[in-house]
């Protein structure tokens, strides 16, 4: 054997020696950072490629071969640019300090591998490592080996050609090929037995109960949630026992059955089961079964994960019974409710809710939109007033209120009212409460009518008709106010009945009361106006209050009284004048005079009826100018 061999196999043995020595260490490195790991790879490689330059095959002084580069481009391809560099850094630095002739070549070598392994850990790096990319490795530093020779001086190039090239190359493919596959099962190892721990922690961690068993049941594998399951001390009491060790004959024979069936069937199944208990509450378990096969396709066992539901079961039930007392609830109640998400889609309405709309019960449906009920409403006359005379106005504004913590009351078109009481919810859903109203309704209408009766009542005389003496009193407070703010005119005419007394003595008080009736429909026909009020101020006195009226107008109204009360022709044989008649006094406040208030007004128009009387009745006076007119 030529010596070339002798030299490059002892390197082989080198590169072995340092490649097992890696596989041995690195695990003091895996609580380390990344580059650390990378660093201490580069470096052990580096030495392991200056112990093959020691035992370096010298072919001529200053030229030698070794097998460097195979640990450069190991530590490159499996360490990347840190780990690439330091070794190649050593190993460089260490063959310039040899020196001889083939440095420079040898330097150039070194480069052009460093180059190449980290040109293929750059192309890999994405992905896993194969073992073609070994192979490629392996290929390319032996064409480097080669190509690199041809850098040597030309006194060196031919003999290393002629001597070295083909063990240098074929020696250069088998180490870096054997070195790349032992580091790359090597990692393969690492990963797989992290992975190993990795699932075992997390079968172990399991809250579920994992466990496989062989073809005839019995256990093989378990986690510590199966032990718990079973009652067992620890995973380890299970492992060659059956279910028929831990339960009773009837449930360990049903769990067999199951697995049978499972194994006959090659098909991963699903089962909800219920199981005893040792506190005598059974469990519900949720129950996975994957067949195992051997190499053959033969049943070879099976894993089962069983998942503790009881607590969930437990809670799904009470939902249910929960969903059914609200159905119920829901059917039973009076009031409508539909509740509606946040984009305006009906997610639920009881039967309720949909008789409350009649005329759209058609379309007051899960799944149907706010807008197409309140358009459908609107345009089928369901309401009997729309808000807004622009229909997509008022459903823009209806739809807005739904989110809007409202109440309103709906009058519908067959006379019934609802009331609509809308809440919305924090996720945005709104949630819609009809209520009918009617009969409150109807009690509402009532009260008022009999409020307004019983308030008109309040301040009517009930024989007459015409206002009491009450308000009549204030009445006349408010508009003497607002004649001094407008600075207007105003009267008051005070009107008594005349021998009224000796009219009841000879008729009784029934053609009395028909007389006082007549008089004041007479009084209140005289006066033409809205704002003019007539009142009866007591017993046979009536009073007639006349806003914006002056003193000619004032005994206008009277005289026409008087001629109207004259022209009925009551008969009274009581009176001078033998017929029923009356007296009226006048009195007015002038816009430039100032009000001495209500009490004032009304003493000047009664010293003008007294005057009146004085001057033989049947005729009408005003205050202080004595202004009197008697009978036509």
């Amino acid at each position: 054997m030529h010596p070339v061999w002798y030299g490059l196999l002892a390197n082989l043995a080198v590169v072995t020696i340092f490649v097992s020595s890696w596989a041995y260490i690195q695990t003091m490195f895996d609580r380390w950072s990344p580059w650390v790991r990378a660093l201490a790879l580069g470096v052990l490689f580096g030495i392991g490629a200056v112990m093959a330059m020691l035992s370096a095959f010298s072919l001529e002084e200053g030229v030698f071969f070794d097998l460097r580069t195979t640990l450069i481009s190991s530590a490159g391809l499996f360490g990347g640019p840190v780990a690439g560099l330091s070794a190649a850094l050593i190993a460089a630095s260490y063959r310039i300090y040899m020196g001889g002739a083939g440095v420079w070549s040898a330097s150039i070598g070194i480069a052009a591998t460093l180059a190449v392994s980290l040109g293929l850990y750059a192309v890999i790096s994405k992905r896993a490592m194969r073992r073609r990319d070994i192979l490629t490795l392996a290929l390319l530093l032996a064409a480097v080996g080669i190509a690199g020779m041809f850098t040597l001086p030309s006194e060196h190039r031919e003999a290393a050609l002629a001597h070295i090239a083909v063990p240098s190359a074929v020696l250069h493919f088998i180490s870096s090929l054997l070195a790349g596959l032992a580091l790359l099962y090597d990692e393969r190892r690492r990963t797989a037995v992290r992975e190993n721990q990795t699932y075992r922690t997390i079968i172990e961690s399991l809250p579920d109960s994992l466990n496989v068993k062989d073809r005839e049941g019995r256990f093989i594998a378990a986690n510590p949630a199966t032990a718990a399951l079973m009652h067992a001390e620890s995973a380890a009491d299970l492992i060659g026992k059956t279910d028929a060790d831990f339960y009773a004959p009837p449930v360990a024979s049903r769990f067999r059955q199951d697995e049978l069936e499972v194994m006959a069937s090659g098909v991963m199944t699903k089962i909800d089961q219920k199981v005893p208990n040792l506190d005598g509450n059974p469990k519900w378990l949720s129950t996975l079964k994957v067949p195992l096969f051997d190499e053959s396709g033969a049943p070879a066992g099976i894993i089962t994960l069983n998942r503790d539901v009881t607590e969930r079961r437990n809670l799904a039930l009470a939902l249910e019974q929960s969903q059914q007392q609200l159905s119920y609830a829901m059917a039973q109640m009076a009031d409508g409710v539909a509740m509606f998400d946040k984009s305006g889609y009906m997610v639920f309405c009881n039967e309720q809710y949909r008789n409350s709309f009649p005329l759209t019960q058609d379309v007051r449906v899960p799944g149907n939109h706010v807008r197409d009920m309140l358009r459908a409403s609107a345009e089928r006359g369901e309401q009997t007033v729309l808000e807004l005379d622009d229909l997509e106005a008022w459903i823009d504004q209806a739809e807005a209120a739904l989110y809007t913590p409202t109440e309103h009351d709906v009058p519908l078109i067959d006379g019934r009212w609802v009331q609509v009481r809308t809440s919305s919810s924090p996720g945005g859903a709104s949630m819609v409460v009809v209520s009918d109203i009617s009969k409150i309704k109807t009690a509402e209408t009532n009260l008022l009518a009999l409020t307004n009766l019983l308030q008109q009542q309040a301040i009517t005389d009930g024989l007459t008709g015409l206002l009491n003496r009450r308000a009549f009193d204030q009445g006349l407070e408010s508009e003497l106010a607002r004649s001094q703010r407008d600075k207007s005119w105003i009267s008051l005419l005070l009107m008594d009945i005349d021998r009224f007394k000796a009219f009841n003595d000879y008729y009784g008080h029934q053609e009395g009361d028909t007389c006082l009736r007549a008089v004041s429909a007479e009084f209140k026909r005289a006066l033409k106006r809205p704002g003019d009020v007539a009142a009866r101020y007591g017993g046979e006195e009536f009073v007639a209050i006349l806003p914006d009226t002056d003193e000619d107008g004032a005994f206008a109204i009277a005289d026409e009284f008087l001629k109207g009360l004259r022209a009925l022709g009551m008969s009274h044989v009581g009176s001078e004048k033998g017929i029923v008649t009356a007296s009226i006094g006048i009195a007015c406040y002038r816009p430039d005079e100032h009000s001495r208030g209500a009490a004032e007004l009304v003493g000047r128009a009664d010293q003008a009826l007294y005057d009146a009387k004085l001057a033989g009745r049947d005729r009408l006076t005003g205050w202080k100018q004595k202004r009197a007119m008697g009978a036509a």
